[in-house]
């Protein structure tokens, strides 16, 4: 855990970034029904949080 927010460059993707869990938001942002997409080139994740992006592909075959 860090305590201070940290930002990211994404890699990119071969299709678009979707947001599956982001312990930063509050509930029940934190964890969505349905995968978020995400469309950026980076990403800040707040202190003491985890993030969690996966590819379209991937996202969508989840049962959350």
């Amino acid at each position: 855990a860090y305590d201070k927010p940290m930002t990211f460059k994404l890699p990119e993707a071969a299709s678009p970034w979707h947001r599956v869990l982001d312990t930063g938001r509050s509930s029940p942002n934190d964890l969505p029904a349905q995968a978020e997409p995400f469309i950026a080139t980076s990403i800040t994740v707040s202190d003491r949080s985890l993030v969690l992006l996966l590819a379209r592909e991937v996202a969508s075959t989840l049962s959350l």
